[in-house]
């Protein structure tokens, strides 16, 4: 997906970033590592997020925070919209959909027995609504993008 995004930093959690490829990629990129159960982690996310901001980057978050076992899309967490409510900034979703579950917690996602089909799909962007809390607007991206995956699996939509 970064190969479609120019000027984008990512936040992953801590202990991706420290492992590998991921390291790599985080040390050449802009990631920011996050770490969700120290406040320290979280203040010096929010610090960098900002500095990207200031310098024209984007930022990619995956909205459920984590990789389900079955690849159906988990509830979504509500600090990325918050973070867009309080800079006015837009959330552009973005769909994975794929033929078969793709990097999901399961061990056979990495490794799929029959050829992988995945496709990227970017929504237009949804502005945050004067007096949304980013509770109702992560609840507003999630139905869009649920609804969007519904017509891909029934493969209206490309």
């Amino acid at each position: 997906m970064l190969s479609y995004l120019q000027r984008t930093g990512v936040i992953v959690k801590s202990r991706y970033a420290r492992r590998g490829t991921l390291a790599v990629l985080a040390w050449v990129f802009d990631f920011i590592p996050i770490d969700a159960a120290s406040l320290d982690s979280i203040a010096s996310m929010a610090a960098e997020i900002r500095r990207l901001f200031e310098r024209g980057t984007n930022l990619l978050i995956f909205p459920e925070g984590s990789r389900s076992v079955s690849g159906r899309v988990l509830p979504f967490r509500n600090a990325g919209f918050r973070l867009a409510i309080e800079e006015g900034r837009p959330v552009v979703p973005v769909i994975i959909h794929s033929t078969a579950p793709f990097m999901s917690k399961s061990f056979a996602s990495f490794y799929p027995r029959e050829p992988l089909e995945y496709r990227l799909r970017f929504l237009p962007p949804e502005w945050p609504v004067a007096g949304e809390r980013a509770e109702e607007m992560a609840s507003r991206v999630h139905r869009l993008m649920a609804r969007e995956l519904r017509e891909l699996d029934r493969g209206t939509v490309w």
